[in-house]
This record gives structure tokens, C-alpha cells and sequence, in this order.
């Protein structure tokens, strides 16, 4: 099993998001991908997907991804 974290954390208010992309090995693809924000408490991500091992995802502040294969 494969288990990896990704934050974004900013103290500054004006922030609110971040487009991140993220190279990840071909063996993540379909990986389940877990958020938790202001609107979710650890629940699949919505529209998030590896596909040929890269994730493109927008993260809110002060948020957590969790992928877990």
C-alpha cells in the first residue's frame, strides 16, 4: 500500500487558493484522493484524478489531500 499527504497552508487571508500539479508514479493512477477543508472532513475529492502518474488539483487554504492506494 502507498499512502501520501499534501498540505497548503498560508497565513496570509488574501489567499485562498492554489493551483497545484503534482508528477506521481503511473502506479498511483486511480489512487483514492481524499480532502479535508473547510467543506469536507476527509471525504473523496470531488474531481481530483491521477491519470499516466500527474495530478492537477486546485487546494483551498489551509488544506489537506490524502492519497491512498
Amino acid at each position: 500500500n502507498v499512502a501520501v499527504m499534501i498540505t497548503y497552508y498560508a497565513e496570509d487571508d488574501n489567499k485562498n487558493h492554489k493551483m497545484v500539479t503534482i508528477n506521481a508514479s503511473r502506479e498511483l493512477d486511480g489512487a483514492k484522493i481524499y480532502v479535508l477543508d473547510k467543506d469536507h472532513t476527509l471525504s473523496l475529492h470531488p474531481s481530483a484524478k491521477i491519470n499516466d502518474g500527474k495530478l492537477t488539483v486546485r487546494m483551498e487554504r489551509n488544506s489537506v489531500l490524502y492519497i491512498e492506494k
